[in-house]
């Protein structure tokens, strides 16, 4: 079977992006969600598929206490309501990297997708992370810049950039 394409949507959740938002998710919601969703319109128009992580944690005390965001069982962890969801193919995460999910990684290897492009939150946490484990898959992977947020300073972009780049990542803007 030919490989195909896919787009993965990461962490455009509630939590990060509502006005009930922390005060360090910094990122210019209406900005992102409308360079996101062209960026939706653009890879399904060339027939890729389009996957959307949420990062989902336990409801607990500790991570109430200590993270308190992306708690199970709360709004924050459902996808933002201006993102446009056009498919059903909502997956469930806890570590920043999407292919940590098994279901996620095997379904990914028996679609055998050769083009992978990344965007959504953030450069320097889950979507760099989700970019990072494409790579691992062979398949050539873009991270598209301006669909994805960053809340973190030039140091860290710069690292993560380097990263990003180490395992052939190409950072691009759609249509760049």
């Amino acid at each position: 079977m030919a490989g195909k394409g896919a787009l993965i949507v990461v962490d455009m959740q509630n939590d990060y992006l509502w006005g009930l938002r922390k005060p360090q998710f910094t990122y210019n919601t209406e900005q992102l969600v409308a360079n996101v969703n062209s960026a939706v319109e653009f890879y399904l128009e060339f027939g890729f598929d389009v996957h959307y992580i949420r990062e989902v944690i336990p409801n607990n005390w500790l991570t109430r206490k200590l993270i308190g965001h992306s708690l199970s069982g709360t709004p924050g962890i459902e996808l933002y309501e201006g993102l446009e969801v056009v498919s059903d193919l909502i997956w469930d995460k806890q570590m920043p990297d999407a292919f940590s999910v098994p279901a996620f990684r095997d379904m990914a290897a028996k679609r055998n997708y050769t083009e992978i492009a990344v965007c959504g939150l953030d450069f320097c946490g889950c979507a760099g992370e989700t970019a990072k484990g494409a790579a691992l898959t062979g398949a050539h992977v873009v991270l598209l810049q301006d669909c994805t947020g960053t809340r973190y300073g030039a140091d860290r972009i710069a690292k993560m950039t380097m990263q990003l780049n180490r395992v052939g990542v190409q950072i691009q803007v759609p249509n760049g």
